[in-house]
């Protein structure tokens, strides 16, 4: 069992605000990189609640530093030159060439007459701006959080990105038109209950040649994000597969109609 993997999970239980400071971004990023470095869990007894509440501070902690990131973005001078200071972009930026390449090699490629949509989005909704910025495709972004969506509207807004906004879960929202591309976020939906009423939801809306990507993820790194299998989900036919093992945390499925 990896020592620096038990000691990491000491330190994120034993937290006591999760808003960004050093302490904090310290004890995150020994936990992801703990994790990245372990390739097996089967020696970590730790029970099924535990797993979950370490997945519940991870989630959190994130969420806090979206809210943090998203702030100064909205409050610069020059809101891209601060976008890119952002400690974990490069993550999004590779993650999102990744998962376009899988839905070119699926058989479609998105470019600027395509419109995106994800499922949340986040108070700082980098997967959606490295959509945008990589393929020029309209992106719209649903997040069940009140704040989450005020922070990226006016994010998006500071960084002249038009789109439109929806508060809402994903298996409630809806929804005013087709979408070629849907991205269903790792923390939309824990389960693959959760996921497959998001696409029930969402199937209609999808164009006839349109995609699903949806991020879960495996081993070590279910740690992190809730896992689910491929095959859990119905009524979609996987078209890719992809788990990746270096530095990029989330596994990505992408289906089809």
């Amino acid at each position: 069992m990896n020592t620096n993997l038990q000691l990491a999970i000491g330190e994120v239980l034993n937290l006591q605000e999760l808003a960004p400071n050093e302490h904090v971004n310290r004890v995150m990023s020994q936990l992801v990189n703990s994790v990245i470095s372990t390739k097996d869990l089967s020696a970590l007894t730790l029970k099924p609640a535990l797993y979950n509440q370490i997945r519940n501070i991870s989630a959190e902690a994130e969420t806090e530093m979206e809210k943090f990131w998203a702030r100064l973005i909205i409050a610069s001078a020059n809101p891209y030159s601060t976008l890119l200071t952002f400690p974990y972009l490069d993550n999004y930026t590779e993650l999102t060439k990744r998962e376009l390449a899988l839905v070119a090699s699926s058989g479609l490629t998105i470019d600027k007459s395509h419109n995106v949509l994800v499922i949340g989005s986040g108070p700082l909704p980098l997967s959606a701006y490295e959509l945008h910025y990589q393929s020029g495709a309209s992106i719209d972004h649903v997040d069940s959080s009140a704040v989450a969506i005020k922070l990226c509207k006016q994010t998006s807004q500071a960084l002249g990105i038009d789109s439109h906004y929806f508060e809402a879960y994903g298996h409630e929202v809806l929804l005013h038109k087709q979408y070629d591309l849907v991205l269903i976020a790792a923390l939309a939906g824990s389960t693959a209950q959760d996921k497959q009423q998001i696409l029930n939801n969402i199937l209609p809306h999808l164009s006839d040649q349109g995609r699903i990507i949806v991020r879960s993820a495996r081993g070590s790194r279910e740690l992190l994000y809730p896992a689910i299998a491929a095959s859990d989900l119905t009524g979609v036919r996987l078209l890719e597969e992809y788990h990746p093992s270096d530095y990029i945390i989330n596994s990505v499925f992408v289906y089809g109609k």
